[in-house]
């Protein structure tokens, strides 16, 4: 029941975290260095990989990437349901084998702990992408999709 409430309230205070403004410190029209607020239409790199790292699809949401966020969020989730899940069946078998002396015991504990290896992994590459993609997505936010882009092709005659 603990675990349910730091979770919980992990939870709000990154939410609440996640709509403040953070200072930024920028050039003022005197030259010198002022500190500043983010504007509307920029969100912060840092903050929204250490969403993602502390939360599954935090950083997206963070970055108003919803889909992502919970693609994201279901991806992990059902990752580690999966590592807990071998890890228990490894355990199982362990604790059969040391009871029982079964070598076919000992294989399934071999099989399930090879499994949970892999999902680890895989769990991992899930988690770093996930931050990856908050980092760049907080760079791009707001970004003009419909700047155009101008190809100059320059003939060059001998």
């Amino acid at each position: 029941m603990k675990k349910i409430v730091v979770i919980l309230l992990l939870i709000v205070l990154l939410s609440t975290i996640a709509h403040a403004q953070h200072p930024v410190i920028r050039p003022v029209p005197n030259g010198s260095v002022g500190i500043g607020v983010r504007s509307a239409n920029e969100k912060s790199p840092i903050f929204a990989f250490l969403c993602s790292l502390l939360l599954p699809g935090g950083g997206q949401f963070y970055t108003e990437n919803n889909l992502k966020g919970v693609l994201f969020f279901a991806a992990q989730t059902c990752m580690l349901s999966v590592i807990l899940y071998e890890h228990q069946k490894a355990e199982n078998s362990w604790l059969r084998y040391k009871r029982t002396g079964d070598p076919a015991y000992y294989e399934d504990y071999s099989h399930y702990k090879e499994k949970r290896d892999d999902h680890l992994w895989w769990g991992g590459l899930i988690w770093g992408l996930s931050c990856a993609d908050a980092y760049i997505d907080a760079h791009f936010y707001r970004f003009n999709a419909e700047m155009s882009l101008k190809i100059v092709i320059l003939e060059m005659r001998f």
